[in-house]
């Protein structure tokens, strides 16, 4: 304030032509020079706000455009800039095209309740075939396969990182979990890392029957499990990566999980490495309830008590002893049917959310050869 008034002072000298005070002429001249001296520090500042403005401008996706590798460049808006780290920090919001899908997936489950993280889920019918295969053809000690006694459904929003969808797909492979690590797709455990490192911690699907399991010709032989072919309409599972997907649940730490966070995220995915899908609990369904056994048995353990058993896996048999629910296993209509009464099952038990038939999962646009090629590039 005080400096102010000194120059508004020395503007009324110079333009009153009064300047014969030595003390206000010294004054005058002192201050002119910091005035000039503020000025010049102002215009540095200002050129170097400027810079910084165009420094940070350069190095954006938005100025540099989405494309191939640029070595000039100071960050990259390609492809494979997560493999190698060097992306621009727009590089997904700028350059990530990819949808975002809706859809519920299933998973058969026992009584213990845990999230979906590093887990697989299917489709309505890939649910259902995994338990026509693989959980109702025994009853031991009173209970199915697993201990399985429910289908819990799961409401998953999904977007496929900016790499992913500019190979060509939204789904990257399916790859297996037990115990949440992940143990590989097509006989190799070290596809995980692979898939983490150059896609992010990305959802990962196949349809059944053509691999990495199971497989039916022409993707692969006949097995010995004799399952082919594969009858239930969309059927699909899913790979879904949470932190520390590497290790099985007993073996994750803090800086596990500061190194590998998985896909899930909160609110909406937005396609970044660490957030390719949320889910929400959308209900569940007693098995014993669907198939009948609650009405005619009362319990599963009296099923199995006498001697009952829901479906016969092998032998020409295809169909159950004691319930018909599960009869029929190559027939698509009797599938259908089975899928059918699974989502209407879920419609009169939760009337307010909406049935799979009115939120459909999309395609599963894992492409094998694609896939494999653009991974070990």
């Amino acid at each position: 304030m005080v400096k102010l008034m000194i120059l508004r002072l020395c503007f009324l000298l110079f333009s009153t032509g009064d300047m014969s005070d030595e003390v206000g002429h010294s004054e005058c001249r002192a201050e002119d020079h910091l005035a000039k001296e503020a000025f010049e520090q102002s215009a540095l500042n200002l050129s170097l706000m400027q810079f910084q403005v165009n420094s940070l401008a350069a190095n954006s996706c938005a100025r540099l455009g989405c494309g191939p590798y640029n070595s000039e460049w100071p960050c990259q808006c390609s492809a494979g800039c997560y493999k190698y780290g060097n992306c621009c920090s727009d590089y997904n919001a700028i350059c990530n095209k990819a949808p975002v899908y809706t859809f519920y997936l299933y998973r058969a489950q026992n009584q213990h309740n845990y999230p979906p993280e590093n887990t697989n889920l299917g489709t309505l019918g890939g649910v259902l075939w995994y338990v026509h295969n693989e959980v109702v053809g025994r009853c031991h000690g009173g209970h199915r396969k697993f201990q399985i006694t429910r289908i819990v459904r799961y409401k998953v929003t999904v977007r496929a990182t900016a790499a992913l969808h500019s190979a060509g797909m939204n789904f990257a492979v399916r790859v297996a979990f037990d115990k949440g690590q992940c143990t590989g797709a097509f006989h190799s455990r070290s596809v995980c890392g692979h898939v983490w490192r150059k896609y992010g911690f990305v959802v990962g699907c196949n349809i059944l029957g053509q691999g990495p399991y199971p497989t039916c010709p022409p993707y692969g032989p006949h097995t010995a499990e004799r399952y082919c072919p594969i009858n239930y309409p969309g059927a699909a599972w899913y790979s879904l990566p949470g932190k520390c997907p590497d290790r099985r649940y007993d073996q994750q730490s803090a800086s596990c999980e500061a190194d590998a966070p998985g896909g899930f995220c909160k609110g909406s995915p937005t396609g970044a490495p660490d957030c390719t899908w949320t889910y929400t609990y959308a209900g569940d369904i007693d098995l014993d309830k669907l198939s009948g056994i609650t009405k005619q048995f009362g319990s599963h353990w009296e099923f199995c008590r006498k001697g009952c058993i829901e479906y016969v896996k092998y032998g020409n048999r295809d169909r159950g002893h004691c319930v018909n629910f599960w009869n029929w296993k190559r027939s698509r209509v009797a599938n259908q049917w089975r899928m059918d009464k699974l989502d209407k099952a879920f419609k009169a038990e939760y009337p307010d959310m909406p049935s799979d038939a009115e939120l459909p999962p999309p395609v599963c646009d894992f492409n094998k050869g694609a896939f494999y090629k653009d991974l070990y590039r």
